[in-house]
Protein backbone atom coordinates (compact mmCIF):
# COMPACT_ATOMS: atom_id res chain seq x y z
CA UNK A 1 0.00 0.00 0.00
CA UNK A 2 1.34 3.45 -1.12
CA UNK A 3 0.03 6.86 0.23
CA UNK A 4 1.04 9.78 -1.56
CA UNK A 5 0.94 13.48 -0.44
CA UNK A 6 2.41 16.37 -1.82
CA UNK A 7 4.84 14.64 -4.14
CA UNK A 8 6.23 12.34 -1.15
CA UNK A 9 5.58 8.45 -0.59
CA UNK A 10 4.37 7.31 2.65
CA UNK A 11 5.35 3.05 2.90
CA UNK A 12 3.18 1.48 5.10
CA UNK A 13 5.89 0.93 7.59
CA UNK A 14 5.30 4.88 8.69
CA UNK A 15 2.35 3.21 10.04
CA UNK A 16 3.03 0.40 11.10
CA UNK A 17 3.92 0.92 14.93
CA UNK A 18 0.14 2.98 15.96
CA UNK A 19 -1.01 -0.49 14.20
CA UNK A 20 1.11 -2.20 16.71
CA UNK A 21 0.27 -0.27 19.78
CA UNK A 22 -3.80 -0.74 18.90
CA UNK A 23 -3.46 -3.91 18.31
CA UNK A 24 -1.35 -4.79 21.47
CA UNK A 25 -3.70 -3.11 23.72
CA UNK A 26 -6.89 -4.96 22.23
CA UNK A 27 -4.37 -8.50 22.37
CA UNK A 28 -3.79 -7.68 26.71
CA UNK A 29 -7.88 -6.88 27.06
CA UNK A 30 -8.98 -10.03 25.13
CA UNK A 31 -6.26 -11.75 27.36
CA UNK A 32 -7.21 -10.49 30.30
CA UNK A 33 -10.86 -11.38 29.58
CA UNK A 34 -10.17 -14.97 28.74
CA UNK A 35 -8.23 -15.26 32.30
CA UNK A 36 -11.33 -13.81 34.02
CA UNK A 37 -13.80 -16.35 32.06
CA UNK A 38 -11.28 -19.05 32.93
CA UNK A 39 -11.16 -18.29 37.00
CA UNK A 40 -15.12 -18.39 36.87
CA UNK A 41 -14.58 -22.06 34.57
CA UNK A 42 -12.53 -23.30 37.45
CA UNK A 43 -14.44 -22.16 40.03
CA UNK A 44 -17.68 -22.83 39.08
CA UNK A 45 -19.38 -20.64 41.59
CA UNK A 46 -22.94 -20.39 40.21
CA UNK A 47 -24.68 -18.27 44.05
CA UNK A 48 -26.58 -15.27 42.76
CA UNK A 49 -24.20 -12.18 43.39
CA UNK A 50 -21.37 -14.68 41.40
CA UNK A 51 -23.21 -15.22 38.55
CA UNK A 52 -23.96 -11.82 37.84
CA UNK A 53 -19.85 -10.99 37.29
CA UNK A 54 -19.74 -14.53 35.79
CA UNK A 55 -22.25 -13.40 32.93
CA UNK A 56 -20.31 -10.25 32.61
CA UNK A 57 -16.99 -12.43 32.42
CA UNK A 58 -19.19 -14.40 29.15
CA UNK A 59 -20.36 -11.59 27.27
CA UNK A 60 -16.90 -10.24 26.88
CA UNK A 61 -15.68 -13.31 25.41
CA UNK A 62 -14.82 -13.19 21.58
CA UNK A 63 -14.50 -16.35 19.73
CA UNK A 64 -14.25 -14.04 16.28
CA UNK A 65 -11.41 -16.39 14.52
CA UNK A 66 -9.64 -13.70 13.09
CA UNK A 67 -9.37 -12.26 16.11
CA UNK A 68 -8.43 -15.08 17.83
CA UNK A 69 -5.56 -16.52 15.66
CA UNK A 70 -3.61 -12.89 15.77
CA UNK A 71 -4.23 -12.39 19.32
CA UNK A 72 -4.71 -15.78 21.53
CA UNK A 73 -1.55 -18.07 21.76
CA UNK A 74 -3.95 -20.95 22.75
CA UNK A 75 -7.19 -20.85 20.71
CA UNK A 76 -8.37 -24.30 21.65
CA UNK A 77 -7.92 -23.95 25.53
CA UNK A 78 -9.68 -20.18 24.85
CA UNK A 79 -12.84 -22.25 23.08
CA UNK A 80 -12.88 -25.01 26.01
CA UNK A 81 -12.99 -21.69 28.49
CA UNK A 82 -15.51 -20.28 26.20
CA UNK A 83 -18.11 -22.85 25.72
CA UNK A 84 -17.77 -24.41 29.51
CA UNK A 85 -18.38 -20.91 30.91
CA UNK A 86 -21.30 -20.49 28.53
CA UNK A 87 -22.50 -24.19 29.81
CA UNK A 88 -22.16 -22.29 33.34
CA UNK A 89 -24.32 -19.27 32.62
CA UNK A 90 -26.62 -20.54 29.93
CA UNK A 91 -27.45 -24.40 30.68
CA UNK A 92 -26.82 -26.90 27.94
CA UNK A 93 -27.41 -25.29 24.77
CA UNK A 94 -28.59 -26.91 21.35
CA UNK A 95 -26.22 -25.43 18.55
CA UNK A 96 -27.55 -22.83 16.47
CA UNK A 97 -27.56 -21.82 13.00
CA UNK A 98 -24.96 -19.21 13.70
CA UNK A 99 -22.29 -21.96 15.68
CA UNK A 100 -22.89 -24.24 12.52
CA UNK A 101 -22.26 -21.28 9.72
CA UNK A 102 -18.95 -20.15 12.21
CA UNK A 103 -17.84 -23.90 12.55
CA UNK A 104 -18.11 -24.45 8.86
CA UNK A 105 -16.18 -20.75 7.95
CA UNK A 106 -13.27 -22.12 10.39
CA UNK A 107 -12.95 -25.70 9.08
CA UNK A 108 -12.19 -23.93 5.30
CA UNK A 109 -10.60 -21.09 6.94
CA UNK A 110 -8.38 -21.44 9.65
CA UNK A 111 -4.59 -23.42 9.63
CA UNK A 112 -5.08 -25.02 12.99
CA UNK A 113 -6.37 -28.25 12.31
CA UNK A 114 -6.79 -28.87 16.86
CA UNK A 115 -8.34 -25.69 16.54
CA UNK A 116 -11.22 -26.70 13.92
CA UNK A 117 -12.00 -30.15 15.08
CA UNK A 118 -12.48 -28.72 18.84
CA UNK A 119 -15.02 -26.30 17.48
CA UNK A 120 -16.70 -28.42 15.12
CA UNK A 121 -16.68 -30.98 18.02
CA UNK A 122 -18.53 -28.77 20.10
CA UNK A 123 -20.97 -27.66 17.74
CA UNK A 124 -21.83 -31.54 16.47
CA UNK A 125 -22.00 -32.48 20.29
CA UNK A 126 -24.18 -29.87 21.08
CA UNK A 127 -26.57 -30.47 17.97
CA UNK A 128 -27.44 -34.04 18.70
CA UNK A 129 -30.20 -34.78 20.11
CA UNK A 130 -33.63 -36.99 20.28
CA UNK A 131 -34.56 -35.51 17.14
CA UNK A 132 -31.57 -36.96 15.03
CA UNK A 133 -29.41 -35.27 12.87
CA UNK A 134 -30.54 -31.86 10.91
CA UNK A 135 -30.03 -30.77 7.60
CA UNK A 136 -27.03 -27.97 8.55
CA UNK A 137 -25.24 -30.69 11.10
CA UNK A 138 -25.10 -33.45 8.09
CA UNK A 139 -23.55 -30.29 5.79
CA UNK A 140 -21.16 -29.47 8.62
CA UNK A 141 -20.24 -33.16 8.51
CA UNK A 142 -19.47 -33.32 4.77
CA UNK A 143 -16.94 -30.10 5.17
CA UNK A 144 -15.26 -31.80 8.33
CA UNK A 145 -14.75 -34.66 5.98
CA UNK A 146 -13.07 -32.02 3.03
CA UNK A 147 -10.82 -29.88 5.46
CA UNK A 148 -9.80 -31.81 7.81
CA UNK A 149 -7.52 -34.70 6.54
CA UNK A 150 -7.53 -37.02 9.60
CA UNK A 151 -8.35 -40.72 8.89
CA UNK A 152 -8.82 -41.17 13.16
CA UNK A 153 -10.98 -37.92 13.44
CA UNK A 154 -13.20 -38.58 10.85
CA UNK A 155 -13.98 -42.79 12.01
CA UNK A 156 -14.82 -41.54 15.55
CA UNK A 157 -17.03 -38.79 14.12
CA UNK A 158 -19.20 -41.08 11.94
CA UNK A 159 -19.67 -43.42 14.92
CA UNK A 160 -21.06 -40.52 16.41
CA UNK A 161 -22.81 -39.88 13.58
CA UNK A 162 -24.23 -43.04 13.59
CA UNK A 163 -24.52 -43.91 17.17
CA UNK A 164 -27.33 -40.72 16.51
CA UNK A 165 -29.12 -42.30 13.48
CA UNK A 166 -29.89 -45.06 16.39
CA UNK A 167 -30.87 -42.57 18.75
CA UNK A 168 -33.12 -41.17 16.02
CA UNK A 169 -35.42 -44.10 15.44
CA UNK A 170 -34.80 -44.85 19.43
CA UNK A 171 -32.68 -48.08 19.74
CA UNK A 172 -30.17 -46.61 21.39
CA UNK A 173 -30.97 -48.35 24.28
CA UNK A 174 -32.50 -51.92 24.05
CA UNK A 175 -33.99 -53.44 26.94
CA UNK A 176 -32.79 -57.00 28.33
CA UNK A 177 -35.17 -59.71 30.29
CA UNK A 178 -33.21 -60.42 33.59
CA UNK A 179 -33.29 -63.40 34.21
CA UNK A 180 -30.91 -65.81 34.81
CA UNK A 181 -30.25 -69.47 33.02
CA UNK A 182 -32.19 -70.80 35.91
CA UNK A 183 -35.17 -68.63 35.56
CA UNK A 184 -34.11 -66.44 38.56
CA UNK A 185 -35.49 -62.79 38.52
CA UNK A 186 -32.41 -59.92 38.32
CA UNK A 187 -32.80 -56.37 39.38
CA UNK A 188 -30.88 -53.54 38.26
CA UNK A 189 -29.64 -53.38 41.82
CA UNK A 190 -27.67 -56.83 41.22
CA UNK A 191 -25.42 -55.95 38.78
CA UNK A 192 -24.50 -52.00 40.48
CA UNK A 193 -20.75 -51.75 41.66
CA UNK A 194 -19.84 -55.11 39.91
CA UNK A 195 -17.15 -55.52 37.10
CA UNK A 196 -18.87 -56.95 34.12
CA UNK A 197 -17.29 -59.88 31.69
CA UNK A 198 -20.19 -59.93 28.71
CA UNK A 199 -20.54 -62.31 26.18
CA UNK A 200 -22.76 -62.02 22.99
CA UNK A 201 -23.42 -65.10 20.89
CA UNK A 202 -25.34 -64.70 17.42
CA UNK A 203 -27.01 -67.71 15.65
CA UNK A 204 -24.56 -67.16 12.31
CA UNK A 205 -21.71 -69.17 13.82
CA UNK A 206 -21.80 -72.95 13.92
CA UNK A 207 -22.97 -74.76 16.52
CA UNK A 208 -19.69 -76.60 17.35
CA UNK A 209 -18.11 -72.78 17.15
CA UNK A 210 -20.87 -71.52 19.77
CA UNK A 211 -19.95 -74.55 21.66
CA UNK A 212 -16.44 -74.15 21.79
CA UNK A 213 -16.72 -69.76 22.72
CA UNK A 214 -18.94 -70.74 25.51
CA UNK A 215 -16.65 -73.18 27.08
CA UNK A 216 -13.89 -70.77 27.01
CA UNK A 217 -16.15 -67.86 28.41
CA UNK A 218 -17.24 -70.50 31.20
CA UNK A 219 -14.20 -71.72 31.82
CA UNK A 220 -12.58 -68.04 33.10
CA UNK A 221 -16.00 -67.54 34.61
CA UNK A 222 -15.34 -70.64 36.64
CA UNK A 223 -11.57 -69.83 37.86
CA UNK A 224 -13.58 -66.45 39.33
CA UNK A 225 -16.34 -67.90 41.16
CA UNK A 226 -15.67 -67.01 44.62
CA UNK A 227 -15.34 -63.23 43.36
CA UNK A 228 -18.70 -61.92 43.70
CA UNK A 229 -17.35 -58.83 42.63
CA UNK A 230 -17.17 -60.05 38.90
CA UNK A 231 -20.34 -60.73 36.68
CA UNK A 232 -20.48 -63.32 34.00
CA UNK A 233 -22.84 -62.55 31.65
CA UNK A 234 -24.17 -63.76 28.03
CA UNK A 235 -26.54 -62.62 25.68
CA UNK A 236 -27.67 -65.13 23.57
CA UNK A 237 -29.37 -64.05 20.05
CA UNK A 238 -30.21 -66.80 18.30
CA UNK A 239 -32.37 -69.74 18.49
CA UNK A 240 -29.44 -72.21 18.17
CA UNK A 241 -28.53 -71.50 21.85
CA UNK A 242 -32.08 -70.76 23.20
CA UNK A 243 -32.59 -72.32 26.93
CA UNK A 244 -33.83 -75.89 26.02
CA UNK A 245 -31.13 -77.11 23.58
CA UNK A 246 -29.14 -79.41 25.82
CA UNK A 247 -26.28 -79.75 24.05
CA UNK A 248 -25.57 -76.08 24.74
CA UNK A 249 -26.89 -76.29 28.19
CA UNK A 250 -24.80 -78.48 29.11
CA UNK A 251 -21.96 -76.40 29.14
CA UNK A 252 -23.47 -73.74 30.87
CA UNK A 253 -21.95 -72.84 33.71
CA UNK A 254 -23.97 -71.75 37.28
CA UNK A 255 -21.69 -68.34 37.12
CA UNK A 256 -22.69 -67.18 34.07
CA UNK A 257 -25.57 -64.80 33.88
CA UNK A 258 -27.74 -64.96 30.89
CA UNK A 259 -30.39 -61.96 29.08
CA UNK A 260 -32.24 -61.85 26.45
CA UNK A 261 -32.75 -58.51 24.77
CA UNK A 262 -36.06 -57.78 24.01
CA UNK A 263 -35.53 -55.93 20.42
CA UNK A 264 -33.34 -58.51 19.10
CA UNK A 265 -32.80 -56.78 15.76
CA UNK A 266 -32.21 -53.65 17.07
CA UNK A 267 -29.59 -54.52 19.11
CA UNK A 268 -28.09 -56.56 16.68
CA UNK A 269 -27.57 -53.85 14.75
CA UNK A 270 -25.54 -52.03 17.20
CA UNK A 271 -23.21 -54.61 17.74
CA UNK A 272 -22.41 -55.06 14.75
CA UNK A 273 -22.14 -50.93 13.91
CA UNK A 274 -19.16 -51.28 16.45
CA UNK A 275 -17.67 -54.44 14.83
CA UNK A 276 -16.85 -55.68 18.34
CA UNK A 277 -14.56 -58.80 18.01
CA UNK A 278 -12.61 -58.78 21.55
CA UNK A 279 -13.25 -59.64 24.69
CA UNK A 280 -13.88 -57.05 27.10
CA UNK A 281 -14.54 -55.86 31.34
CA UNK A 282 -16.02 -53.25 31.78
CA UNK A 283 -15.48 -51.27 35.44
CA UNK A 284 -16.80 -48.44 35.98
CA UNK A 285 -17.65 -47.27 32.50
CA UNK A 286 -14.10 -47.62 31.43
CA UNK A 287 -12.98 -50.47 29.05
CA UNK A 288 -10.29 -52.89 29.60
CA UNK A 289 -9.01 -55.53 26.86
CA UNK A 290 -8.70 -59.35 28.42
CA UNK A 291 -7.75 -61.44 25.02
CA UNK A 292 -9.66 -64.63 25.85
CA UNK A 293 -9.52 -67.68 22.96
CA UNK A 294 -11.93 -68.39 20.83
CA UNK A 295 -14.78 -65.28 21.96
CA UNK A 296 -16.22 -64.29 18.58
CA UNK A 297 -18.38 -61.04 20.01
CA UNK A 298 -18.49 -59.07 22.95
CA UNK A 299 -21.04 -56.68 24.23
CA UNK A 300 -20.19 -53.63 25.63
CA UNK A 301 -23.12 -53.01 28.97
CA UNK A 302 -21.93 -49.96 30.30
CA UNK A 303 -24.98 -48.15 32.35
CA UNK A 304 -26.02 -50.77 34.67
CA UNK A 305 -28.10 -48.72 36.57
CA UNK A 306 -30.76 -48.33 34.00
CA UNK A 307 -30.15 -51.62 32.00
CA UNK A 308 -28.40 -50.07 28.74
CA UNK A 309 -26.78 -50.63 26.59
CA UNK A 310 -24.51 -47.37 25.75
CA UNK A 311 -22.27 -47.24 22.41
CA UNK A 312 -19.28 -45.08 22.81
CA UNK A 313 -16.38 -45.29 20.44
CA UNK A 314 -14.24 -43.04 22.38
CA UNK A 315 -14.07 -45.10 25.41
CA UNK A 316 -12.09 -48.14 23.57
Amino acid sequence: MIFLKVGHVFGQKLLQPSIDKISNARMGKLYADYLAADVWVKTGNTDPSSKKMMEAAFEKLDIDHALLSKTIKNPVKYFDTYFNLRKLVKGEEICTSSAINKASYLLYNVKNTALKKTYFNKVLKAGLGKEGLSDELKSLFEDAELTIKDEAFIADTRILLERYKLIERGAISPQFSLTTSKGEILTPASFKGKVLVMQVLFSNKSADSILAQKKAFEKVADSFADKDSILFVRIDMGKNIKLGNTAVEAFTSPHVLQLSPLNKNEFTNQFMLMNLTRHMIISDQKIMYSHLPDIASIGVFVNVAKMTTEINKNDE
